[in-house]
């Protein structure tokens, strides 16, 4: 059984949705081609990677250090 749409805590995909790969120092442009329970394959720059729901994003994030900082207080404030 093919899975053509998945939906996470970071937000729903579908087969073939072009999504934003967020590192911790950049971003880039990739194809969602396949669906697993954890990560999703994309094909980026002409490669496949597995990578995980959690570095997938639906649009790019204008300020990737003030994301970071955000997503560091939020995990801090969590712990607590």
């Amino acid at each position: 059984m093919t899975v053509v749409r998945k939906e996470t805590p970071y937000g729903k995909f579908e087969l073939g949705q072009d999504v934003w790969v967020v590192q911790k120092t950049k971003q880039r442009q990739a194809k969602i081609i396949k669906l697993n329970d954890k990560k999703a394959v994309i094909e980026m720059n002409g490669k496949e990677y597995r990578a995980p729901y959690a570095m997938l994003h639906n649009e790019m994030i204008d300020d990737l250090d003030e994301y970071f900082h955000e997503l560091f207080v939020q995990r801090s404030e969590a712990q607590y």
